[in-house]
């Protein structure tokens, strides 16, 4: 996953990819570009897949928004440990203020999300912009 530096092309590459993802598990519907939406079952499978869930993480911290990042990863650590219990055991952190920390309200700590990250199998990277 990239933290910043992509260039335009590796970002299409990217959402071309992730998108080719999802078409195999969902009928069209691009969760990559509305990671909002309310997970289905079918959203889950895609999300369980290590890569495409980096894909689709990698894209909503792209655009920018913290905001979309906090929801796409609450979407990524749902689908891949089954819930917030089971993230929260995995983490050491408690439940309540992991539902907290990744709202839209929320303003999650570096060590809180690098902590949800890792539970998911995903971890963030800083590249140069070259």
């Amino acid at each position: 996953m990239l933290l910043a530096g992509s260039t335009k092309r590796d970002q299409q590459r990217t959402i071309t990819q992730a998108d080719k993802y999802l078409a195999d598990y969902h009928e069209g519907e691009s969760i990559v570009k509305n990671p909002t939406r309310r997970l289905e079952h079918t959203t889950n499978a895609f999300l369980q897949d290590l890569e495409a869930a980096a894909l689709y993480l990698e894209e909503a911290l792209a655009d920018g928004d913290i905001d979309l990042f906090k929801i796409a990863l609450r979407n990524v650590a749902e689908a891949r440990l089954g819930g917030m219990t089971a993230l929260a055991e995995k983490t050491g952190l408690g439940r309540e203020s992991l539902y907290k920390s990744l709202s839209e309200d929320g303003n999650p700590r570096l060590n809180t999300l690098t902590g949800v990250l890792k539970a998911t199998g995903l971890r963030l990277s800083v590249t140069t912009n070259g």
